[in-house]
């Protein structure tokens, strides 16, 4: 196994410090997995309050979905801050809580 989908593993299972490190990486497949980790386990640092906001910024997507949306969707469901966009995509993300 790689050393990627090793780090995705860890953060899946609720890495606190693998999700930190992971919001932060330039590697877009391993940030968007620690934003949707964290927010599935409700991470609050600021160190990965801060990647996340960071990541609304990003203009790389994974699979064709823009890792600021997955941004926007998990600030959001932290409590950070409100979408109130009509974007369909973040909507879904919002309404499925990212649980995927």
């Amino acid at each position: 196994m790689s050393e990627i989908q090793n780090m995705i593993n860890t953060m899946h299972k609720g890495n606190i410090e693998a999700i930190t490190k992971g919001v932060a990486s330039r590697v877009p497949i391993v940030a968007l997995n620690a934003i949707v980790a964290g927010t599935n386990y409700k991470v609050r640092n600021n160190a990965f309050i801060e990647g996340v906001w960071k990541a609304t910024e990003s203009d790389e997507s994974v699979l064709g979905v823009p890792l600021n949306a997955f941004a926007a969707a998990s600030l959001h469901l932290l409590g950070e801050k409100k979408y109130s966009g009509k974007d369909a995509m973040i909507i879904t993300m919002i309404d499925s809580k990212l649980k995927m």
